[in-house]
């Protein structure tokens, strides 16, 4: 290997070491400034367990009591709430199950920022 195209494989091995580096400080800081507020059961682990299709009672086996429920207004379904804001408003990420019939329907997570 040339010394031109070493000295060009050690720069570009520089600037990405630098650029990971300040992606990994930025998402730090910014996942630092997330306040979410999670269920007393809740895992990562047991939440990519939560599926489509159980009842209502293998969630609640499984995650434990949710923070919240809501009734829609329909009475169709409701919403489980297994994170929620600490501070009622600001970044965080919410997760949470729809329940139709006593099954799951649907399992989210969204990232809320502020």
């Amino acid at each position: 290997m040339s010394h031109r195209r070493r000295r060009m494989l050690r720069a570009a091995t520089v600037v990405a070491a630098a650029v990971t580096a300040g992606l990994t400080v930025s998402s730090l800081l910014l996942w630092a400034t997330f306040d979410t507020e999670y269920s007393a059961g809740f895992t990562r682990r047991l939440w990519d367990k939560a599926a489509a299709g159980m009842s209502e009672t293998e969630v609640k086996s499984l995650l434990g009591e949710p923070l919240s429920e809501i009734l829609w207004a329909n009475s169709e379904g409701r919403t489980l709430n297994y994170s929620q804001s600490r501070s009622g408003n600001g970044n965080y990420v919410h997760h949470y199950i729809v329940i139709r019939d006593a099954r799951v329907v649907e399992k989210r997570k969204v990232i809320f920022w502020d």
